[in-house]
């Protein structure tokens, strides 16, 4: 993998459906803010066509246009849209190399991807074919005495580690971020441009094959998301008793941990 002295932070932007294409939006402002520090520029990575539709809330589809006016208000300066058809069905394996190639070309500084199982997957599999350093799971990033910092939680959360990366790399670096506590960016991107890059050959997997998917009924919400948390445990004394946490939960609006 090349070395790079640009100083732009890529963040890939999840647009399978709203809540992950939230999430993302919450990383481009974290990237927005990395920027900021090194007088650098945010770029947004798109997977899509623009003959074909991205997933949008519950199922209903967006155009590739709508995705990227998004991302422009949420922070990017520059939003890339590789146009393939065969990207429209997000795959990690398919994915992965499109964004690697990308990387050995443009070297940016940084490749951030917010901290979702998809996001996780892709942002191994993209750092192991760039060779390159990735740190996981990380609650905030700042650049500090020349480096990028991350804060990451370690031993069950007990203790709040700082990393970064090995002394004298200067090749792009990937991290894996936890959205859900960034603010969105209500600044818009600078000057805003769309690069489109059309992609004539992707490769898919033969040995891996996608049978169907679909979104969760959307009745619950995960606990990083929910604003009331009712929380029950052995005290209850016994099935019966738990059920009042339920009850409890269900009247508050909250979700049982």
């Amino acid at each position: 993998m090349k070395h790079t002295e640009q100083k732009e932070i890529w963040v890939f932007v999840d647009g399978r459906n709203e809540r992950h294409f939230t999430l993302s939006l919450n990383v481009l402002a974290k990237a927005r803010e990395l920027a900021a520090s090194v007088s650098g520029t945010t770029v947004a990575l798109l997977m899509g066509s623009t003959l074909g539709t991205a997933r949008g809330k519950r199922g209903a589809s967006f155009p590739a246009s709508a995705a990227v006016k998004r991302c422009v208000s949420g922070g990017a300066d520059y939003v890339h849209l590789f146009d393939n058809p065969l990207l429209v069905v997000a795959r990690t394996d398919v994915y992965a190399p499109v964004i690697a190639d990308a990387v050995e070309s443009g070297g940016p500084m940084l490749v951030l991807f917010a901290l979702t199982d998809f996001g996780r997957d892709l942002a191994a599999r993209t750092a192991r074919l760039c060779n390159a350093g990735l740190i996981a799971d990380c609650v905030d990033l700042a650049y500090r005495e020349g480096r990028v910092v991350a804060s990451c939680p370690s031993w069950g959360g007990e203790i709040l580690a700082k990393i970064t990366y090995t002394e004298g790399y200067n090749a792009t670096g990937f991290a894996t971020v936890q959205a859900h506590g960034i603010t969105p960016s209500i600044a818009p991107g600078t000057p805003g441009t769309v690069v489109t890059r059309p992609l004539a050959d992707i490769t898919v997997p033969r040995k891996a094959k996608l049978i169907s998917s679909a979104l969760d009924a959307g009745e619950h919400k995960k606990l990083e998301e929910a604003d009331v948390v009712v929380v029950g445990g052995a005290g209850a004394g016994s099935a019966e008793g738990f059920a009042m946490v339920r009850t409890l939960a269900s009247a508050l609006g909250g979700e049982v941990g």
